[in-house]
């Protein structure tokens, strides 16, 4: 199958159908810790159940999508910075699903953490360069104390993004993900074009 004929397949009806209510997750999820002003997003749980059950194609899009949306609604200008972030965390999603982590629940959550680790290296330059550390997230009174410790921005933008992000939000967030698909009847879940194989492992015709 051509990479062409794969995008077409993982963008079927159901994919379609799913990306407004991933983005509807984010938005909802993205709401709710700001009201409470906690340092978390839970802003990726839509972009990470796209991935596992339709691709990275279409968790990427739905990650870019969510940040627009959220640009527009919750957030403000901020999140369009990081719409390529929110895309990234889909994509690693759906190609640790590929291999079988959204199986378990513990690699469900360990393939969240492993998702904020790879989006670093996209986020922290942005984090660190455009806005000086301090972002729209309640993320950010962590990474001002641990400035105030003597650590530089990048440590600290790094170290709150491993900790704080990786451990508390990313994989929480993956596992959210986890008990949803679980939850899913077998019917709806052969409507995807990844979620045979991810997560009941079983081969579907190429």
């Amino acid at each position: 199958m051509s990479l062409s004929e794969r995008i077409k397949k993982d963008f079927n009806t159901a994919a379609i159908v799913l990306i407004p209510i991933a983005i509807g997750i984010n938005i909802v999820g993205q709401f709710f810790v700001m009201s409470l002003r906690l340092p978390l997003w839970l802003n990726t749980v839509g972009t990470m159940l796209t991935g596992v059950l339709c691709g990275p194609w279409v968790a990427a899009a739905t990650g870019i999508l969510s940040n627009v949306v959220a640009a527009f609604t919750i957030e403000g200008p901020t999140s369009l910075y990081f719409a390529h972030v929110n895309a990234v965390y889909g994509v690693v999603a759906a190609l640790l699903a590929g291999r079988g982590w959204f199986r378990k629940a513990w690699t469900a959550y360990l393939s969240g953490f492993v998702g904020e680790i790879v989006a670093i290296p996209f986020g922290a330059p942005v984090s660190v360069l455009v806005f000086g550390g301090i972002t729209a997230g309640a993320g950010s009174a962590i990474t001002a104390f641990v400035m105030s410790t003597g650590r530089s921005i990048w440590e600290s933008v790094i170290a709150t993004s491993t900790v704080v992000d990786g451990l508390l939000d990313k994989g929480p967030s993956a596992l959210i993900v986890f008990f949803i698909v679980r939850a899913l009847p077998k019917r709806n879940l052969y409507k995807f074009s990844r979620a045979a194989w991810n997560v009941l492992g079983e081969k579907t015709e190429a």
